[in-house]
């Protein structure tokens, strides 16, 4: 089980984050297209901040990335949020970044399994809360592959919001391909 919390201090209006981890993995799905799978158990712990993106003022993240031979790609991730949902967003080449898509009430204070089904042939994402399916949405573009998996606790830092009674967990941290149907 890995733990993080965020204890350091950024500048007024930057991102916090906390010990950030990362897996590289390397995996060439433009020669492969491969159905790439990121799961976690993931548990967020501090006060309820209330209702709605405006109060997603804390997270811990499930992120995938991508990266194309000439630089950074764009990629899926999830999240639990301080206001006690549950929240997908991506990267694409098929449209602007999506924001705060399926917001699904979560345990807040309990272990919630995230995953992400990365589909390299449809560049379409899965997203799955507690084996439920939320919903989908396109991510990345061609000739991405996919790179790594990535855990982080993260916080917009406002020096009106005391980031210190939070903490986040993650365990049973997982990544599996199968191969992509047509």
């Amino acid at each position: 089980c890995w733990a993080g919390d965020l204890k350091e201090m950024a500048p007024p209006n930057e991102w916090l984050v906390a010990g950030s981890w990362e897996r590289l993995i390397d995996y060439d799905t433009p020669k492969w297209p491969a159905v790439v799978h990121v799961q976690a158990d993931v548990r967020l712990v501090g006060p309820d901040t209330g209702v709605g993106p405006a109060n997603d003022l804390l997270s811990a993240n499930l992120m995938a990335r991508n990266a194309k031979a000439l630089g950074a790609g764009r990629a899926p991730w999830f999240y639990l949020s301080s206001n006690g949902c549950a929240y997908a967003n991506a990267h694409s080449d098929q449209g602007p970044t999506q924001y705060y898509k399926f917001e699904t009430p979560i345990k807040f204070g309990a272990w919630n399994r995230l995953r992400m089904a990365l589909n390299y042939r449809t560049h379409i994402c899965d997203f799955f809360v507690n084996g439920k399916k939320i919903g989908s949405l396109p991510f990345g573009g061609s000739g991405e592959q996919f790179t790594s998996a990535l855990i982080e606790m993260a916080a917009w830092n406002d020096p009106s919001f005391d980031v210190k009674p939070y903490k986040a967990y993650w365990d049973n941290v997982l990544v599996w391909a199968m191969p992509a149907r047509k």
